[in-house]
């Protein structure tokens, strides 16, 4: 059933570009996957939508680490 979560997230997003549960869920699962590129863009797009949550900045912060994006992770902590 696992390797259907990321089907369905995606296509709720197909239906709902807004829908910030799909997208944390796709960039948690990418992340955990070492997909960081992909981590990073629906964190990102995520982040637009909700960009009070902390949360979500450190998680997002950590991606750009794995990617070498040292300065973008920086100025999004600070």
């Amino acid at each position: 059933l696992y390797c259907w979560k990321p089907l369905i997230f995606k296509l709720n997003i197909k239906a709902d570009a807004d829908d910030t549960s799909a997208l944390l869920a796709l960039a948690d699962i990418s992340f955990n996957q070492k997909i960081f590129d992909k981590a990073n863009n629906y964190y990102q797009r995520y982040l637009v939508l909700r960009p009070e949550d902390e949360t979500i900045k450190a998680r997002f912060a950590s991606s750009l680490v794995f990617t070498g994006e040292f300065e973008k992770a920086q100025t999004l902590l600070t």
